[in-house]
């Protein structure tokens, strides 16, 4: 909340908290190795570090404008992939420097996309309307794939063993 980051570089044991240069609800962290990292929230709150979390600096990206990030993934080496409010869908292959704006799903999704994840040679996100859709090419051309529920995917995660899980309104969850 309000922009407070906390730190631990000690497996929890101690925690720093530090304050970002927003007031706004961060929502989502990402790191692609130890040191480099985003978080993103609302109000087009966006931030990387290149010291494991220990100070983090704005970055703009002019087409977000202050719509909301919902959630921020490292997809493999240095590329990094924010979704969030009404469709908005952007990629970073410098580990969060620059930033592009990409479609999500269809030139006409305008849905909130709550998670995005990297899943072998596949990308998948999860938002309202019980949207599910994956892509094989980072994001140029995408899948719509027939979903079991028509309420809002809040999450997903890849378990261990390479499944995927979508959670969502009223705890409903999704193999």
């Amino acid at each position: 909340e309000r922009g407070v980051v906390f730190n631990s570089d000690d497996d929890g044991a101690t925690w720093t908290s530090l304050r970002t240069e927003t007031t706004r609800t961060l929502t989502s962290v990402a790191f692609a190795d130890d040191k480099t990292g985003v978080i993103a929230g609302h109000g087009g709150a966006l931030f990387r570090t290149e010291d494991g979390g220990a100070t983090w600096n704005v970055v703009k990206i002019d087409a977000l404008g202050s719509d909301s990030l919902l959630n921020v993934a490292a997809m493999g080496g240095q590329v990094f992939a924010a979704v969030g409010s009404f469709g908005k869908f952007f990629v970073s292959i410098d580990g969060g420097r620059n930033w592009a704006q990409k479609t999500a799903v269809d030139a006409d999704f305008d849905r909130h996309i709550f998670a995005l994840i990297p899943a072998g040679d596949y990308w998948f996100l999860a938002g309202e309307t019980g949207n599910i859709s994956r892509t094989r090419d980072q994001g140029q051309t995408w899948d719509k794939l027939p979903s079991p529920y028509n309420g809002s995917f809040f999450g997903a995660v890849r378990a261990k063993d390479g499944a995927l899980l979508a959670y969502g309104m009223r705890g409903n969850i999704w193999y």
